[in-house]
């Protein structure tokens, strides 16, 4: 049996082009199929996380007098305040599953990574503030309105800072730094490692060229 000549020239170049844009379309439609796969744990995360934040947080509310004057007590600012900072605890620990989540799906892509960690932090953290403000009491106006003078009106479930995004994007991003900074530790460890088994193992490195000694010009 004989076989095929391998093909050469320019034929042989096109062919290794088609290959190559073949291989690179089908990374392009895994990537993308990973990147719809995160994009729906990120939804997913923000759901979960936002019914969380309406559980654990405890509304204070506005008491309305005999004068139709709304107030609040220090007791209460504070549990507004312990609103805030729920949703901020909860993005420390949803984020930083999300970081995980990213490094061991696109570690691969490079600095890209830490990017699409920090968007899945900032998109989990709008679904999870506006999943908690539709669970949560809402329509503080026409509550408040037909509120009749002795009642409590609760306060409206929603983030009065923009802190939980910098917290949320931010414990996204900081796992991929670890481990991205680890990985590069580990690669400079294991060749240190290598050189020095070469080293024991008697290999040198190879001599350096000797320079012929420039002859020294005459006396005329």
């Amino acid at each position: 049996m004989t076989e095929a000549p391998a093909v050469s020239g320019a034929g042989g170049g096109e062919v290794q082009t088609r290959r190559r844009w073949e291989r690179g379309g089908r990374d392009r439609r895994t990537t993308l199929g990973w990147l719809g796969a995160y994009l729906l744990a990120c939804l997913i995360v923000g759901a979960v996380a936002g019914t969380a934040w309406f559980w654990v947080v405890d509304l204070p509310g506005f008491s309305l007098d005999n004068s139709f004057y709304a107030e609040m007590d220090e007791r209460g600012h504070a549990l507004v305040f312990a609103a805030d900072m729920w949703l901020s605890a909860i993005g420390l620990a949803a984020g930083a599953g999300l970081g995980v989540l990213a490094w061991l799906w696109f570690k691969r892509l490079g600095w890209p990574c830490a990017v699409i960690a920090a968007a899945a932090g900032l998109l989990a953290a709008l679904v999870c503030a506006w999943v908690g403000h539709l669970l949560g009491p809402n329509d503080f106006d026409r509550r408040l309105a037909e509120a009749q003078p002795g009642g409590l009106i609760e306060v409206e479930l929603v983030s009065h800072t923009s802190v939980h995004l910098a917290v949320w994007a931010g414990a996204a991003v900081l796992p991929v730094l670890i481990a991205a900074v680890r990985s590069v530790a580990g690669q400079r460890s294991g060749q240190r490692s290598q050189d020095w088994h070469s080293l024991a193992a008697g290999e040198s490195a190879p001599p350096l060229p000797s320079t012929p000694p420039t002859p020294s010009a005459g006396r005329r």
